[in-house]
């Protein structure tokens, strides 16, 4: 979570595909999620993997900074962020946005 107001999440184990549109020159990240003011981003485009200074969040715990909320359970782990609501679900098997 940012201080600026945005949360990134990334897995790195999971069972679901994102499709590649190729437009990717470098290094795709497809188990790197991020919600904010844009809504939800998916996938991360760059020469190296992101660097994130985050920690694991335990189940059954929750973390908020701002208008972002993020709940770790073991079915995976949800953020939401403000009015109009975005939110994302990840887990290993699955990929949610809404």
């Amino acid at each position: 979570m940012s201080p600026d107001g945005w949360a990134a999440c990334m897995i790195g184990e999971h069972t679901w595909e994102m499709p590649d549109d190729g437009a990717c020159e470098l290094d795709f990240v497809a188990g790197f999620v991020q919600v904010g003011d844009d809504g939800v981003t998916q996938g991360y485009c760059g020469g190296d993997v992101p660097v994130m200074p985050g920690k694991v969040l335990p189940y059954g715990q929750s973390l908020s900074l701002g208008s972002v909320t993020c709940t770790s359970m073991e079915s995976g782990v949800r953020c939401a962020f403000g009015r109009p609501s975005y939110a994302f679900a990840l887990s290993r098997e699955k990929l949610e946005i809404s």
